[in-house]
């Protein structure tokens, strides 16, 4: 449950940020994972592409980095 809110947020960042840049699509997002999170790649980015679905990241490429801690935050989008 805590990876679904997590990734709602995220995701409603990443759909903010591209309707305030005038882009029509987001063509990859770019994640940092912490190590220490408790969150499972896969997992993380099922979530992802289906909060995706029917928005301007519909389709987009989930690129997950790690890092040490337990923060989880988009880094960047990459965009159309």
């Amino acid at each position: 449950m805590h990876e679904f809110h997590l990734v709602e947020n995220l995701i409603e960042n990443v759909i903010t940020k591209a309707k305030d840049g005038n882009h029509k699509k987001v063509v990859a997002i770019n994640v940092t994972l912490g190590k220490d999170s408790h969150i499972k790649d896969d997992n993380l980015k099922f979530l992802m592409e289906l909060r995706c679905k029917e928005t301007v990241a519909d389709g987009a490429g989930i690129n997950v980095k790690h890092a040490e801690g337990k923060n989880v935050f988009v880094e960047s989008i990459d965009v159309e």
